[in-house]
């Protein structure tokens, strides 16, 4: 094995030693694990793990080898330490962010390689209907993760996190689920949270028959399946199928669709809402914020307004970093972006600043613009 790695891991296995023992005199309490963690992962170096061809030498070492499991979450997940009570996890992110979630667990989140934007929310509920919270999602705070900080990881609390490099990668110390805080909820600004429904087999087929049939040349085909699929699911599956589809129902031949989806009561409405949203950060995430050229300032941009869904929430975001004294103007970027883009990025950039709400020549707040 890699000396350097082998050193690594070593130095892991020592912290959470310690880490065990003094979290065992909590009598194991989530809240407390982070401090703890926080304690003994300070000046840790946990460079190796920056750079993903180690990934070989770690995995030669059989007590690790036998910990790896299937996994989706990150471009590439592994395990590294795991005593039934906590472990620890790499995520490597090549380009790819999360939406807006909670989490069922503590822990100390450290920024191993390049940097990302945090940002944490709330969520007033006012109902819970058919499996869908309704209320309002609010912008706690924002923060910039630099390379090498480490941040505390709470249960219940509302994030998200936008890379703002390819890649970047984080390393997780942490307690495993905990059923008092689960299942974890996903949040879709301005008035949704749900848990997502992974464990229905037949849901996520109906999902990709819809998919299919989308991009099919024959689109009554998809409007009547769409119809059958929507009128037998919960509101919760609904949602989730509108999501899982969100970068083809709102395409001009089928959008159809999802208007007479969302006639059918308020709630429809909101998801139908969610989406649109959810929509418009995908185009940032995945759209603007890694187009050639795109300077670091309009990266950090970028990630800003995908994390935000109106004029409160996008100044919060810049307010905040100002604060923790970032010399970066969000709203002069975002100004100098508009002007800057031409064609298809400029006029989803200008739909994204309508449907947001930001009146970048004269910012006041504003009601924005609902999606039906």
């Amino acid at each position: 094995m890699n000396t350097k790695v082998k050193q690594t891991i070593e130095s892991i296995h020592e912290a959470c030693g310690h880490i065990a023992k003094e979290w065992a005199a909590t009598s194991n309490d989530i809240y407390a694990f982070p401090e703890v963690a926080m304690k003994f992962t300070e000046g840790l170096d946990l460079s190796v793990f920056a750079d993903v061809a180690n990934l070989h030498a770690v995995l030669a070492k059989p007590e690790i080898a036998k910990l790896q499991a299937p996994a989706s979450f990150s471009d590439l997940y592994y395990v590294l330490f795991d005593n039934r009570e906590f472990y620890v996890e790499v995520l490597n992110w090549w380009g790819s962010d999360i939406n807006v979630h909670d989490h069922d667990f503590s822990g100390v989140q450290i920024q191993v390689l390049d940097s990302s934007l945090n940002v944490e929310y709330s969520f007033d509920e006012a109902e819970l209907i058919d499996g869908v919270a309704v209320g309002r999602v609010g912008l706690a705070r924002a923060e910039l993760w630099p390379q090498g900080a480490r941040s505390r990881v709470v249960p219940g609390m509302p994030h998200n996190v936008s890379h703002l490099a390819e890649p970047t990668v984080s390393i997780l110390f942490r307690t495993h689920p905990n059923p008092n805080f689960g299942p974890q909820r996903n949040y879709f600004a301005p008035e949704i949270a749900a848990t997502y429904p992974v464990h229905d087999v037949v849901w996520r087929k109906k999902a990709q028959m819809l998919r299919l049939l989308a991009t099919a040349t024959d689109k009554s085909r998809f409007a009547k399946a769409f119809r059958a699929v929507t009128d037998s699911q919960t509101a919760n599956e609904n949602l989730f199928t509108l999501i899982k589809m969100v970068d083809l129902v709102f395409a001009h031949d089928v959008v159809a669709c999802v208007h007479e989806f969302a006639a059918r009561d308020e709630l429809c409405a909101k998801i139908v809402d969610a989406a649109a949203f959810y929509r418009a950060n995908e185009l940032l995430a995945k759209g603007l914020k890694y187009r050639a050229g795109t300077s670091a300032d309009e990266v950090i941009c970028a990630s800003a307004l995908s994390a935000a869904f109106d004029f409160a929430s996008f100044d919060k975001i810049d307010s905040d970093l100002r604060a923790a004294g970032y010399k970066l103007d969000l709203w002069a970027t975002l100004d100098d972006m508009r002007r800057r883009l031409e064609g298809r990025e400029a006029r989803t950039l200008a739909t994204l600043i309508d449907l947001f709400g930001l009146d970048i020549r004269r910012p006041s707040p504003s009601a924005g613009v609902t999606i039906h």
